[in-house]
């Protein structure tokens, strides 16, 4: 079982793959494609994905961000490792991310979604700005994932002037990469189940209605190895700009 987990940047995706790979089950999500870009076989892939992206019942995972999409589609154009076919009533029609799709065209889809775009701006910014991206109680469990961490509580409290026109620019960019996801899964009639950020920032019991969707049972929670980074300062930011100041 192949499982795709697409996202926006900040939309809490490192949280959700925290709490897939806390079950043992449903594979070792991560942006797994950043260290695969100069590989030039399908065996080398092949390989990778075997040894760090499946659990050991067989499920292989993956996050990808919107901004990946282009490049991963030609990564399996260049390997020449699919012939694909197009469908007879899309003959004419440009055709995105096809050997992406080819690859994932049996795949079980989620997509991971924030619904308050200002916070998710805000993070964006401060996460830039200091470097550090996650919060973390145990280094060593998410050993190898994308973005700085630190497991000092202090990041908290880090404080930036406010920036109006930064807030702008960091929404402008999550509302085109979710119109990218849009598009992708509305041309391949791709309907991925949807991870609300809201709805599990406080617990993860979540996981287990989703692995039972997917016929894996006996799964149990485990303990979130990320913390919520956002303090004070972030706060401020999000409710000055809903204030319209």
């Amino acid at each position: 079982m192949k499982i795709v987990i697409l996202s926006t940047q900040r939309s809490g995706s490192t949280l959700v793959c925290d709490d897939f790979l806390g079950t043992k089950k449903l594979g070792r999500p991560t942006e797994h494609y950043l260290g695969l870009w100069n590989k030039s076989s399908q065996q080398e892939i092949g390989d990778y994905f075997k040894n760090k992206a499946t659990s050991q019942n067989g499920v292989r995972s993956v996050k990808i961000m919107a901004n990946q999409l282009r490049k991963i589609d030609q990564l399996y154009e260049n390997l020449g490792s699919h012939s694909y076919r197009l469908p007879f009533f899309r003959i004419n029609k440009k055709n995105p991310y096809k050997f992406l799709f080819e690859e994932y065209k049996n795949a079980a889809f989620f997509r991971v979604y924030r619904e308050d775009k200002v916070a998710q701006a805000v993070s964006l910014i401060f996460s830039e700005r200091t470097d550090v991206f996650h919060l973390v109680e145990n280094t060593e469990k998410l050993k190898g994932i994308v973005g700085k961490e630190t497991n000092d509580q202090s990041i908290k409290e880090v404080s930036f002037e406010y920036d109006r026109a930064e807030i702008d620019k960091r929404l402008h960019f999550i509302k085109n990469n979710e119109t990218i996801l849009d598009e992708f899964c509305k041309y391949y009639k791709i309907k991925p189940t949807i991870i609300k950020y809201e709805d599990i920032i406080s617990g993860n019991g979540y996981i287990v209605d989703i692995a039972k969707s997917l016929g894996v049972n006996d799964v149990m929670p485990s303990k979130r190895t990320l913390k919520k980074i956002g303090g004070s300062n972030s706060k401020y930011w999000i409710d000055r700009y809903k204030s319209g100041e």
